[in-house]
């Protein structure tokens, strides 16, 4: 099981203290922060740390058995 996103959306900051939180958003649109990517089950060891986008294709490969070159 792999759990990710295609990309972040809107800046999202919490500011504030506990009890009092508030939510700002920087952009309504996309920004380039990274977003998380985690696993679970066979291979997840390969995935549960900070990855470029075009590895996860890869890394699933590598999981089902299949070699790259």
């Amino acid at each position: 099981v792999i759990g990710t996103a295609d990309h972040e959306t809107g800046g999202r900051t919490v500011e504030g203290k506990p009890g009092k939180w508030e939510i700002k958003y920087s952009t309504k649109g996309h920004t380039g922060a990274d977003v998380p990517v985690s696993a679970w089950g066979p291979g997840s060891i390969n995935f549960n740390r900070a990855l470029d986008n075009t590895d996860i294709p890869a890394n699933i490969g590598t999981a089902m058995g299949f070699s790259f070159p």
